[in-house]
């Protein structure tokens, strides 16, 4: 194809008419949607959720020709036993039959100028990679299919060519690649430009849009719509990581795309938080590391997420989790589509804590503690003796303003909420002389959210900088009475905080005493010590979420259901899992433990008990029985 036909159908793509009010005011994706040229399943590719590996979480940009070629000889080695063989299969009889180069070929400064790109577009290659097409022939001689990453991190151009997405496109063709991953580091944005000159080249590709869960108004979202989805799957998150938290909190993101009646995770269109991590996650206690890695596999299973590894294929790194990542069952759940992509169907939370003469200690030693919203995230901090380093508190950037709610409330009618007593350590943002953050404990109606009373607050909390880093700043002491705030309804507790300048970090001390919250309610001649609702597990890092734990599910096909219930707690989660929450209507039905690949009876009215040990899951198929 010449570079004047291609750019032709580009922009008679671009250019289409609106296609009318609706989607003119879809919350994301170009004006005029492409003309609906690109609708989800426009290119036939990727109709069940692809399985495969890629470079990136094992290697970085580390990575060589000769480290493909160890990949794509792992996954077609017949040395793996696995659950329901009675021969040795390899990872690819399993599914996983794709192997994708990340970040790390390209060459950065051979270009033009400087740049990644000669000066008729073609990108230019790291000497790391002496012979692409060959490699790729080589990986297609094996029976696999090969991918390929554009608009790269490593190199970032700043400058939008034309020529450039046709040199990226053609090398795609000429070197045989079966699919890409485009990034969003560079400037080759456009996800329609790119679709449509890989539609001009004559073959189809499977395409990820690696644009991190951005959902924008034009042609570079990370999000489709029902009439634009130039790519077949797409990144709903940021990247994840190995921390125990990541993959959680990443397969949040794919709840926006899961609309119980019109889903935009659907067949040649699937959301994606990222690959698995499965065989790296970090343990969140010394005991579950087998438990919560397959937790996460069973979290992508249940989303219809894609199945692309990301841990080095050694012997050393895949025997401790094969029998999860080959597990037949799990990856049918995942690979069904009976017209839902699956979707959290309930938070579990504990209820508020009820009155009691002698008052109350709240839970604060885990992240699961505390409900925190956007602006403020958890992630990772420095470790000390108090916590484990992995659940901070991070109360958003400069400027911004965040509420983190502390427990699941205070309830007690005809009662009212006397005292608190609390503590909490901090890291102020980088050192300078901006104004530092300020932190406000109120107590708030726990159903509107109205701020009841402010019952302290705090000066300019600046002293001690995490980028140089010595230590956390002492407790700071928080002790107030005299409230008089009525319980009738539940109430919670909450920081107010405010970043000036320079924001804050709050640790979770997950090794120590947590806030160390103590509530009492107003004298009545009652004496003796708080009631304690403390957690009763293992110490260890922290999931990251408020609550204790989530229920997902699948609809499967003959009207079954899978359902997926995540413990992300230090305790034991007790769960009676009701077969009309997952709107199943049939009379009895038949459970399957996928991980146990056992049948475990069936429901008795409609209910199936569920007992699951921290940092761990239950995975079960209901099918009604007849």
């Amino acid at each position: 194809q010449s570079h004047l036909t291609m750019w032709t159908v580009a922009v008679l793509v671009m250019s289409s008419a609106p296609l009318g009010h609706a989607l003119r005011d879809a919350p994301w994706g170009p004006p005029g949607q492409a003309g609906g040229k690109f609708k989800p399943g426009w290119n036939g590719e990727a109709r069940t959720p692809p399985l495969g590996w890629r470079s990136w979480n094992a290697f970085g940009n580390r990575i060589t020709q000769g480290m493909m070629m160890q990949a794509a000889e792992a996954l077609v080695a017949r040395n793996r036993s696995v659950w329901g063989s009675p021969k040795p299969v390899a990872l690819c009889d399993v599914g996983y039959c794709s192997v994708g180069v990340d970040e790390g070929w390209e060459g950065c400064g051979l270009g033009v100028n400087g740049t990644q790109h000669a000066a008729d577009g073609t990108p230019t290659i790291d000497s790391a990679f002496p012979d692409t097409k060959g490699m790729v022939a080589a990986i297609h001689g094996l029976g696999l299919k090969a991918g390929w990453y554009l608009n790269d991190c490593k190199c970032g151009e700043r400058q939008e060519k034309l020529i450039n997405y046709e040199g990226d496109v053609r090398s795609l063709h000429d070197f045989g690649f079966d699919g890409v991953k485009i990034d969003g580091c560079g400037h080759q944005r456009n996800q329609t430009l790119y679709a449509a000159l890989m539609a001009a080249s004559g073959k189809n590709y499977t395409i990820e849009n690696c644009h991190w869960g951005d959902c924008t108004d034009s042609d570079d979202s990370s999000c489709p719509t029902t009439e634009w989805c130039p790519f077949n799957w797409y990144r709903s998150s940021g990247d994840i990581n190995s921390g125990p938290q990541s993959w959680l909190m990443n397969l949040q993101t794919t709840i926006r795309f899961q609309d119980f009646e019109s889903p935009l995770s659907v067949p040649g269109c699937w959301a994606y938080p990222d690959m698995l991590e499965v065989g790296r996650v970090e343990a969140p206690t010394n005991t579950s590391f087998y438990s919560w890695n397959r937790a996460h596999f069973g979290a992508w299973c249940i989303t219809s997420s894609p199945l692309i590894l990301g841990l080095a294929l050694s012997d050393e790194n895949l025997n401790p989790v094969i029998d999860i990542i080959t597990n037949s069952e799990a990856i049918a759940v995942n690979q069904q589509w009976a017209g839902h992509p699956g979707m959290m169907v309930a938070q579990l939370v504990a209820p508020p804590i009820p009155y009691s003469p002698t008052g109350a200690i709240v839970p604060t030693n885990s992240a699961g503690d505390f409900d925190v919203e956007a602006p403020a995230s958890v992630g990772g901090g420095p470790a000390d003796a108090q916590t484990s380093g992995v659940a901070n508190i991070r109360t958003g950037d400069p400027g911004q303003s965040s509420v983190i709610r502390i427990g699941s409330g205070l309830i007690g009618p005809g009662h009212k909420l006397d005292s608190v007593s609390m503590q909490f350590r901090y890291l102020a943002g980088y050192t300078g002389p901006g104004q530092p953050a300020t932190v406000r404990v109120v107590v708030l109606d726990m159903a509107s959210g109205t701020v009841l009373k402010a019952v302290w607050s705090s000066g300019p909390l600046g002293n001690y900088s995490w980028d140089h880093f010595t230590q956390y700043s002492p407790p700071i002491l928080v002790e107030a009475s005299g409230l008089g705030i009525p319980t009738d309804t539940a109430v919670i507790l909450a920081l107010e905080v405010t970043n000036h300048q320079r924001n804050l970090q709050i640790p979770v001390d997950d090794k120590g005493a947590g806030f160390n919250l103590k509530v009492k309610w107003e004298e009545n001649g009652v004496s003796g010590p708080p009631v304690m609702r403390l957690s009763t597990g293992p110490v260890g890092v922290l999931a990251g979420l408020f609550g204790t734990g989530q229920l997902w599910s699948k609809p499967q096909p003959n009207d079954g259901a899978a359902a997926l219930l995540i413990n992300h707690s230090p305790d034991v989660l007790s769960y009676n899992l009701k077969v009309t929450t997952l709107n199943l209507t049939a009379p009895s039905y038949k459970v399957r433990d996928i991980w146990a690949h056992s049948d475990n009876g069936t429901t008795i009215q409609g209910v199936f008990h569920l007992v699951v040990p921290p940092y761990d899951s239950a995975f079960v198929l209901l099918t009604p029985v007849t």
